[in-house]
C-alpha cells in the first residue's frame, strides 16, 4: 500500500492582496492565508489515488503554527 506525501503552502491569498496607492507597495498584513489552489489539487489527487489503491496519504507543510487550522 502506497504512503502519499504531498507538502502544502499556507500562503497568502493573492485574490485578497491589496496595493498602497501612495507607495504602490503591496499590502499583505490583512491578507488572509490559506492552501494555494495547486496544493489542493495535489492533495484531491492524492486522496482520489488512496482511495483507488488503498495507503495512506500525509500532508506536510513547514509555515506558521497557524497553518495547522488550514490541515
Amino acid at each position: 500500500m502506497p504512503t502519499i506525501i504531498v507538502c502544502l503552502k499556507y500562503a497568502v491569498d493573492v485574490a485578497q492582496i491589496k496595493v498602497d496607492p501612495s507607495t504602490r507597495k503591496l499590502i499583505t498584513t490583512d491578507a488572509p492565508r490559506k492552501i494555494s489552489d495547486f496544493d489542493k489539487n495535489a492533495l484531491e489527487e492524492a486522496i482520489r489515488i488512496k482511495e483507488k489503491f488503498g495507503g495512506e496519504v500525509i500532508a506536510l507543510t513547514a509555515s506558521a503554527e497557524d497553518a495547522s487550522s488550514a490541515l
